[in-house]
């Protein structure tokens, strides 16, 4: 029986590394996160906290061969197996919500395991910030952004035009914070080195002081999709943290980001958000601007009057892939970005299983 319980408990801990996904390595010592009254060395669980599910499935009083397939593999197993599944079954329960870091579900979830571990015998494995033993080692992770600034407009031949957020413009969730003014240049698909030669920019392109405004994805065919890739998905050149990190290597003081129109994608529909473009952090500001907010900009800015769509165009074309400043000296774009990412307090959970016997034999 001592053997069975703590197979179960190893076993269990093994759930525990699956099943709560422990998310990253928790803060050095020194976090300014508290250890809760809850996280002590036996803590109970919630008084709703459910009960590991019955291993034994109802039957049916008369089963076709093969209706039960689930039951009987269930049947063979071993009494460990079985409660190791109850387990995690239990904790996969719509109870605890999908255990994520900012809902309650998390916290009685950590309980549930640190009470079983508790009863399986393990010791707790950290140590709480009151010096006393604890199953449960709190740290914080990256949780949503706060927008806490968003504004831009453009000032052309002495008029302004103010742009909406969320209809005109977002900010990126990769976007530094602050303010700034400038011109514009136009700098295609922002791609340094792609396929046979091709580059948005000349040797000596100088963005410094200046707002890109560049392209997603990358050059296109008529039908709007990869001119690169022989499966007409996107090339590892369309990826976006190159695109904004070659502006900001030529010394680009914000970023524009558009939706190419005409492209064969879903997402050129959607204005890019906070919430789908936070991965990492970079040094400028950034914005993403809608296609028919690009348009009204280009079109009262450009000598020619062209289309956004034409400046795809021209960006499709190796030959005219250059970067292009906007009605030069005549524009003037301001944008302000101001992100906070909010920190969300979770915790790993574990015991340990202390061996026994003389390893040396």
């Amino acid at each position: 029986m001592h053997r069975r319980t703590s197979l179960t408990a190893a076993l269990l801990a093994s759930a525990c590394l699956v099943t709560m996904a422990c998310e990253s390595t928790p803060k050095a010592s020194g976090s300014s996160v508290k250890t809760s009254a809850a996280a002590t060395s036996t803590p109970a669980p919630a008084s709703r906290t459910p009960q590991p599910a019955a291993s034994e499935p109802v039957a049916r009083s008369s089963a076709a061969p093969g209706e039960y397939a689930v039951r009987d593999l269930l049947a063979s197993l071993d009494p460990d197996t079985h409660i190791y599944l109850q387990h995690l079954a239990t904790i996969s329960d719509p109870y605890f919500e999908g255990r994520s870091a900012d809902v309650p579900g998390n916290r009685l979830a950590a309980d549930y395991l640190a009470h079983y571990f508790n009863k399986y015998g393990l010791e707790p494995a950290f140590t709480a910030d009151d010096g006393s033993a604890s199953y449960l080692q709190p740290f914080t992770v990256n949780g949503g952004m706060d927008i806490t600034a968003a504004a831009a407009s453009w000032t052309h031949d002495g008029r302004t035009s103010e742009l909406v957020e969320g209809e005109d413009f977002n900010v990126l969730g990769f976007s530094a914070n602050g303010e700034l003014s400038g011109p514009v240049v136009f700098v295609g698909y922002s791609i340094a080195d792609g396929e046979d030669g091709y580059s948005s920019f000349a040797e000596d392109t100088d963005l410094t002081g200046k707002i890109a405004m560049l392209f997603r994805f990358e050059p296109m065919d008529e039908q709007g999709q990869s001119a690169w890739s022989q499966n007409r998905r996107w090339s590892r050149h369309a990826g976006l943290v190159g695109k904004v990190q070659n502006a900001a290597n030529r010394g680009a003081a914000g970023v524009i980001l558009v939706n190419p129109p005409g492209a064969d994608d879903e997402r050129i529909n959607d204005l890019p958000s906070v919430e789908s473009t936070r991965f990492g952090r970079m040094d400028i500001p950034a914005i993403a601007l809608s296609i028919s907010a690009a348009d009204r900009l280009v079109r009262a800015a450009d000598p020619e009057g062209r289309s956004i769509y034409q400046f795809r165009k021209l960006a499709d074309d190796p030959a005219t892939a250059t970067p292009m400043e906007l009605a030069a000296g005549n524009l003037s774009v301001r944008m302000e970005t101001g992100l906070e990412r909010r920190q969300l307090p979770t915790q790993n959970v574990g015991g340990v299983l202390v061996g026994k016997g003389n390893p040396s034999g």
